[in-house]
């Protein structure tokens, strides 16, 4: 006798009903929980950027030069993003890519690739037009400034905080700072020229025509009067000043060319003997400056000739040889006396 197969029919049939229940039962739960959460497909993303960690208004751009490379002013260093988000950065395409999986804020670091010189100058301005005073350069590249120097002055040194190595142009103005890797500070002094100093005599003579001297100092010239003249005036040109004294021409702080024309004139001095007792020829004379003067004088009857009282006027001196009396140098008007004394 056969055994049926309605029991295990029956088995079959209820497992099949509860998985048929189970199943409805999770897709109603499943329905109902993205009711409650709807998935959300669009995330915002905010961008910050930051030079040096210095935050700056919009993403750095490396732009081209006049030949049309680009200039590597700046550098990509990393990136930070909220909420765990991840992103990678393309330097060809100089853009960002995030995964986004949140709401994020992302700060993209750059470092900077350009630098820029600051000036210290003495007697001289950096000339203005252009961008002299705001441009940058590139990374171990040349650094070159336009310096104008005040009128007269030129180039002395230049020295860097950095130590760069420095040279300059006079026929361009141009200061190039070699291998600039970092901002630097730079002192530039220009100093005066030098200058050639000129001198004239009118009746003299000058030992050492011409001279250089730098600028902002004095010139010295050996100046010596002909005989018979002195000192009355110097000029030189360019607004230069000049003086006279101890046969020596100074030319004060020359800050130009200069020819500088020192003048001698003739002076006479009156020279007048005065004789007590006695008599003169020739008084009084005119003599010229430095020169010496002479007169015959005589003692009247009954004074002698000898040790006789002599005095002059503005420390000239007199004396008595023979029948001559001398003054020696004459360099002021005189009055001399001579008083012979009565035989005893």
């Amino acid at each position: 006798m056969k055994k049926s197969n309605k029991p295990v029919i029956i088995l079959l049939s209820s497992f099949i009903v509860i998985f048929l229940v189970l199943g409805m039962l999770g897709l109603f739960q499943s329905i109902q929980s993205k009711e409650k959460t709807p998935v959300k497909k669009d995330f915002n993303i905010n961008y910050k950027y930051y030079v040096d960690d210095i935050q700056v208004p919009i993403l750095p751009v490396n732009a081209k030069d006049s030949t049309g490379k680009i200039e590597e002013r700046y550098i990509y260093d990393r990136y930070t993003c909220t909420n765990r988000v991840e992103g990678i950065w393309d330097n060809t395409s100089w853009q960002f890519t995030p995964k986004l999986t949140a709401d994020t804020t992302c700060k993209l670091y750059f470092k900077g690739n350009a630098f820029k010189v600051d000036f210290t100058l003495t007697n001289a301005i950096l000339d203005a037009s252009g961008d002299q005073i705001t441009k940058t350069f590139i990374n171990g590249s040349d650094a070159t400034y336009k310096i104008i120097p005040t009128e007269k002055y030129t180039f002395d040194t230049a020295v860097c905080d950095e130590k760069n190595e420095t040279s300059w142009d006079p026929k361009t103005n141009i200061l190039t700072i070699k291998a600039l890797k970092k901002n630097t500070k730079c002192e530039v002094k220009f100093k005066l020229n030098d200058f050639n100093v000129q001198a004239k005599a009118n009746f003299g003579t000058i030992t050492e025509e011409n001279v250089s001297v730098k600028g902002g100092t004095n010139a010295v010239l050996n100046a010596t009067a002909a005989d018979g003249y002195v000192f009355n005036k110097v000029t030189c040109t360019n607004n230069q000043t000049a003086s006279w004294g101890d046969n020596k021409l100074t030319v004060s702080n020359v800050t130009a060319d200069t020819v500088c024309t020192i003048d001698f004139k003739q002076i006479n001095h009156k020279v007048t003997l005065n004789v007590v007792n006695g008599n003169v020829l020739g008084s009084p004379a005119t003599v010229l400056h430095g020169k010496s003067q002479q007169f015959a004088v005589n003692a009247n009857p009954n004074f002698i000739e000898t040790d006789p009282t002599i005095s002059c006027t503005n420390n000239q001196v007199g004396t008595l040889t023979k029948n001559m009396f001398s003054i020696a140098s004459v360099t002021a008007d005189t009055v001399c006396t001579i008083t012979f004394k009565e035989k005893k």
